[in-house]
């Protein structure tokens, strides 16, 4: 009952399930979500495949979401697989109002901005709408691209520091200290490898469309023998922040087959394989001290049917968010766990991903100084280009003037020498009849 299981089963037992029924679908809540991440959960979408190794299903991720580039990890014998980050991202959009603000919008809306009739891609099945409430609205889509299990949708509203927020909230599920005091089956949370240089790396990879990389790197968690067998999962998981909103998307994405070479080395016996079809956290600030949260999460549990697994999920989703009020609010409390935790952390002015930002502004600068350059080098290379019409222009213009005038004297000395001679008859002809009047007389 630790996480509400007889509040979200309370039809089934009112059906006439028996006791031992209960505990297992218990441990079934107490696992489930232990199935998703160590950074972030992960994502994939249409066609996964299932293959079987001794009996043990290992539920694998969708080539959709992958490339057939890599980049240099914090260890230097290896690489990691590199997502396609328009398929992933553009997935998580169509299921995410608060993912497509944050990603397309400088000055993002939050849950407010978000119209329930228009805003959906798909057709949305609403659970829950409480505005009321700590989770103000849970809502599903039944077997998602026909995975048999439902994909399922809460938003909330949480209060706490504006400082590292959503470092904050992915340390919730990627480190064992913080995951284990909600999720009592987890037995292991291990960032095992990351990204050499997260923002040259990843963020050129993404083309600049994503706003900045900030984490990026591949993750293993497995969970405790219970009523339920140990579960196993190998993902790999980032963040994106915005820096002109504040806003921050975490994100996973279940690994491919072909990258089981990763796990954790002391880890060489199988379990059975979890998947998270579709994962993303969404974070909007929405005031100094408030922000709201859109959780993304389609869960496959090999084994049980999406019918027992869509109810429990949703319950455990309300209490990670439960949780994660308390936790947040702590950050306002002199000693509190975040307040604490926030006090270890660089100001966001001199993290990691505000370096980024001034690196990437710089570099917009330098850029921006490129193209300045380049465009007056082409303004200098027209003015000339001008210059020389117009000389030539003048030129021709001179000469054509020179010869017109030239025409022009011409004609008139042709007209004087004729005028001349005209003259010349008329003083001839006025001479003979002075003649002839001085002879008459």
């Amino acid at each position: 009952s630790t996480f509400g299981v007889f509040d979200a089963i309370s039809e089934m037992e009112s059906c006439g399930g028996c006791k031992t029924s209960m505990m297992a679908i218990g441990a079934l809540l107490l696992i489930i979500l232990s199935a998703s991440w160590p950074i972030a959960a992960e994502a994939s979408p249409p066609h996964h495949h299932n293959h079987h190794h001794g009996g043990v299903v290992a539920a694998y991720g969708s080539p959709k979401y992958f490339t057939d580039r890599y980049v240099q990890s914090n260890d230097p014998d290896v690489k990691l697989k590199v997502p396609d980050y328009d398929a992933l991202f553009g997935e998580i959009q169509r299921c995410s109002p608060l993912a497509r603000q944050a990603i397309q919008q400088d000055r993002p809306g939050g849950i407010a901005a978000i119209d329930n009739d228009t805003d959906d891609t798909y057709d949305w099945k609403v659970l829950d709408d409480s505005p009321a409430k700590l989770v103000s609205r849970a809502e599903k889509i039944d077997d998602f691209q026909s995975k048999g299990v439902p994909l399922l949708r809460l938003r909330a509203t949480l209060r706490g520091p504006k400082k590292q927020r959503g470092l904050a909230f992915s340390e919730l599920i990627s480190t064992t200290e913080l995951r284990s005091k909600w999720d009592p089956t987890i037995a292991k949370v291990d960032n095992i490898y990351s990204a050499n240089d997260v923002r040259n790396d990843i963020t050129n990879f993404q083309g600049g469309k994503y706003g900045l990389a900030t984490l990026f790197g591949l993750g293993y968690v497995k969970t405790k023998q219970s009523v339920v067998s140990p579960r196993e999962q190998l993902t790999l998981c980032g963040m994106q922040e915005f820096p002109s909103s504040g806003a921050c998307m975490i994100w996973g994405v279940e690994l491919e087959e072909d990258q089981d070479v990763l796990m954790p080395p002391e880890e060489t016996r199988r379990m059975p394989r979890s998947t998270s079809h579709v994962f993303a956290a969404t974070i909007v600030p929405t005031g100094e001290e408030t922000f709201d949260v859109e959780y993304l999460l389609q869960v496959e549990i090999g084994g049980f049917p999406g019918w027992l697994t869509g109810p429990i999920v949703v319950d455990a989703i309300r209490k990670t968010f439960k949780f994660a009020d308390g936790y947040f609010r702590s950050g306002f409390e002199e000693g509190g766990a975040l307040h604490k935790r926030l006090a270890l952390l660089p100001d966001d002015d001199d993290s990691e991903a505000d370096n980024a930002k001034e690196n990437m502004v710089s570099d917009g600068f330098a850029e921006l100084q490129k193209g300045i350059t380049a465009f007056g080098e082409e303004v200098k290379r027209e003015i000339e280009e001008v210059s020389k019409g117009v000389e030539e222009v003048a030129e021709k213009g001179i000469a054509a003037i020179g010869d017109e005038v030239k025409r022009e004297i011409e004609v008139a000395e042709k007209g004087i020498a004729a005028l001349g001679e005209e003259v010349n008859e008329k003083i001839e002809e006025v001479s003979e009849a002075m003649e002839e009047m001085a002879e008459e007389v």
